[in-house]
């Protein structure tokens, strides 16, 4: 089956794609399917490897902390952060002045118009 994709660009020209689709089933024959099948199956981990993994596992994730415990502690930093007035009256101006730049640059992107698609 073939796809075909139109593409209008802004200067009034249209480019046309022609896509062939493929099927999943027509990539590899069975022999190709059972050689592919045996190459995997040295693959496979035996238990002694799977319980070594786990161990190994176990061990990394002791010092590490949960998902939780960091949200709980993020919370508390921001907290602390928008109690502090002065810290948080910064920010508010930093963000206000960032905003006012990023409007101003997106205003004069949009007035020269490049002409690009």
């Amino acid at each position: 089956m073939k796809l075909l994709t139109v593409f209008c660009l802004k200067d009034g020209r249209e480019t046309v794609k022609q896509w062939q689709e493929h099927e999943v089933v027509h990539i590899c024959t069975e022999e190709q399917k059972r050689q592919i099948s045996l190459k995997n199956s040295g693959r496979k981990q035996t238990e002694e490897q799977r319980r070594r993994h786990s161990e190994r596992m176990k061990e990394y994730w002791k010092g590490r902390e949960f998902p939780e415990e960091q949200r709980r502690r993020q919370s508390e930093k921001m907290k602390a952060y928008w109690n502090d007035r002065e810290a948080s009256d910064t920010h508010r101006q930093t963000v206000r002045r960032l905003m006012k730049e990023m409007r101003a640059g997106d205003a004069g992107a949009g007035k020269e118009g490049d002409g690009n698609a």
